[in-house]
C-alpha cells in the first residue's frame, strides 16, 4: 500500500527511507486501531481472544457475518480487497454446536451450546467459518 505514496514522494524530490515500527509507536497504533474497530461493532472478545486478532482474514470473517452493513466500513481500493473479495466461494448451511466458546460474529453474543445455528463458510487462502444464532436478527 505505500509502494505507491513511495514512488510518488520519490518523484516529487523527497528522500524516502523504510523502516520498522516498533514500540512504543507500534503497541500505540495497535492500541489505536483496537479501540476503533470495537467502537465499529467487532467484538472485544473476539479482539482480546483470537489469535492474531487484526488478520485480514479474522476481520474479513467479522465482515461477512453482516455484509450489507459492514462492507461500507472497509477500505476497499486495494488490489488484496479486490482478489479475495471478487474470488470469495461462500457456501451458507445450517448446524449444530453441542459445546464449545463461540462468539455470534453478527450481534457479538456468546452461542450458548446446544445451539442451531447459521454457518458461512469461505475459502480465500484457506476455508474460513463464520458462525452465528440460528435466529440473530441484530442490525447495527
Amino acid at each position: 500500500m505505500f509502494n505507491k505514496a513511495r514512488k510518488y514522494l520519490s518523484e516529487k524530490g523527497y528522500t524516502v527511507i523504510s523502516s520498522k515500527i516498533t514500540d512504543p509507536l507500534q503497541t500505540l497504533i495497535e492500541d489505536t486501531f483496537k479501540e476503533y474497530i470495537i467502537n465499529l461493532g467487532v467484538p472485544q472478545d473476539y479482539i482480546n481472544y483470537t489469535k492474531y486478532p487484526f488478520h485480514f482474514h479474522k476481520l474479513l470473517r467479522w465482515v461477512l457475518a453482516d455484509p450489507s452493513n459492514r462492507i461500507k466500513l472497509c477500505k476497499t481500493g486495494w488490489d488484496s480487497w479486490q482478489k479475495y473479495i471478487n474470488n470469495l466461494n461462500i457456501e451458507r448451511h445450517t448446524d449444530y454446536i453441542l459445546n464449545g466458546n463461540y462468539i455470534c460474529l453478527k450481534c457479538g453474543y456468546k452461542i450458548t451450546p446446544p445451539a442451531k445455528i447459521k454457518v458461512i463458510k469461505f475459502f480465500t487462502n484457506r476455508e474460513y467459518y463464520v458462525y452465528l444464532h440460528y435466529n440473530c436478527h441484530f442490525s447495527q
